[in-house]
């Protein structure tokens, strides 16, 4: 092969590589974000702009661009879908007809950007700067706004449905015909005549939900990882959606002879994996049903004090065996009643129903085995949805997903 057929190839391959590389890279992801590495090679290895990059590759889906200068950037019609673009300067950028679902837009600047038409379904936009845009007509369903700053944007005919507009300034927004829900009014959003704005409440509101999951030597093995399981199908069904992730907040106690806190009570969106559950020991209610008692008292304390308003909590107590100790019953009595939380009751295995209904007498549940608690807890954010959060905050009206191998307790 001569000298100048070798140098040609070489130079193909080096124009090449970037779209290549782009391409590639928007397949490696970790835990739904790309490698950090990955982003930073791309602009390091590439004598292009990131400009001239985007320009060439018509499909961006997934790609980190977290943190750039797009200022002025002709975006418009792309597929962006899934894209990292948190802190990135997006200001006076054509994103006319693009594609943003489940994009994470937190914190960007989008300031008198061009989006008409676009669409940000799912998407992450806390925190970001829309001031002065022109979305006309995009599609924000089922988006967080949180924080978002929107003053002087036009927003009309846009599409708000199912979204969080919680703490979002919207002063000088024209909002003819946008979209909200009951949902959101509930959230604090009022309608005025043919514009919508946001009434800021003291803080945002949070729901508090704990996990109390038996680890004594009865759940070693297989039912330990199971246990977790479940936990992570409720984790990443409740992130899933920007709605519930801007509300929930989750911690995790274990308990056996003794109860511990495992994950203290943190936004869901602040969890990044549930912790191994390691077992041992008997099973004692009691240790537990203390430990929450201070759990909830201390963290409603903490978070009125921080502003926000509070849902009544919601406690899901698992266990898969009788109680060696007594008088827990008084224990579990003053935390649902004197505390006042929404106690739901789960038993596994050889857990009688009396004792489930003793625990919590009209949210008690019976599971046929751990697969069917992951089952009802991968649905249970989608039922959240589907009621109202009236009904999370008096008494004991909580609706729970009922499958054949997933059943209420009878009372009486």
């Amino acid at each position: 092969m001569s000298a100048n057929v070798e140098l040609t190839i070489a130079a193909g391959i080096v124009t090449l590589f970037p779209v290549v590389f782009l391409y590639s890279i928007s397949r490696r992801k970790r835990g739904g974000q790309l490698l950090l590495e990955s982003r930073l090679n791309l602009i390091r290895r590439s004598s292009e702009t990131i400009e001239q990059l985007i320009a060439r590759v018509p499909v961006l889906a997934g790609v980190d661009m977290s943190g750039l200068d797009l200022t002025r950037a002709n975006l418009a019609f792309k597929n962006l879908s899934e894209v990292g673009l948190s802190r990135t300067k997006l200001d006076e950028a054509d994103l006319s007809g693009a594609i943003l679902d489940r994009a994470v837009l937190s914190n960007a600047s989008l300031q008198r950007a061009r989006a008409k038409g676009a669409s940000f379904i799912a998407s992450d936009l806390r925190g970001a700067d829309l001031s002065e845009g022109d979305f006309r007509g995009a599609t924000f369903a089922r988006a967080s706004l949180r924080h978002a700053r929107l003053r002087g944007a036009d927003l009309r005919d846009a599409d708000f449905s199912g979204s969080v507009l919680d703490q979002a300034d919207l002063e000088g927004a024209l909002l003819d015909g946008a979209r909200l829900d009951e949902f959101q009014e509930r959230l604090g959003i009022r309608p005025r005549g043919s514009l919508q704005v946001a009434v800021h409440s003291s803080g945002e509101r949070v729901l508090p939900v704990w996990f109390v999951i038996d680890t004594s030597a009865s759940m070693f093995g297989a039912d330990a990882d199971l246990a977790g399981q479940a936990l992570s199908e409720f984790h990443t069904s409740a992130l899933d959606n920007p709605v519930l992730s801007s509300i929930i907040w989750m911690g995790i106690l274990t308990f056996s002879d003794r109860a511990e806190v495992l994950v203290p009570l943190t936004s869901i969106t602040e969890i990044r994996a549930v912790p191994l559950l390691l077992p041992g020991g008997a099973t004692f209610f009691s240790p537990a049903l203390n430990l929450l008692i201070e759990q909830v008292r201390r963290a409603k304390q903490n978070l009125r004090a921080m502003g926000h308003a509070v849902y009544r909590p919601l406690i899901f107590f698992v266990t898969d065996g009788e109680p060696l100790d007594s008088g827990w019953e008084r224990d579990a009595l003053v935390l649902r009643e004197d505390i006042g939380v929404n106690l739901v009751a789960v038993g596994l295995k050889d857990v009688s129903p009396a004792t489930l209904q003793r625990l919590s007498p009209d949210l008690a549940f019976q599971a046929e085995d751990l697969e069917s608690l992951s089952e009802a807890l991968r649905e249970l954010p989608a039922m959240f949805l589907n009621s109202t959060f009236q009904e999370l905050g008096s008494g004991s009206t909580v609706k729970m997903p009922a499958t054949p191998h997933f059943r209420r307790v009878p009372t009486g």
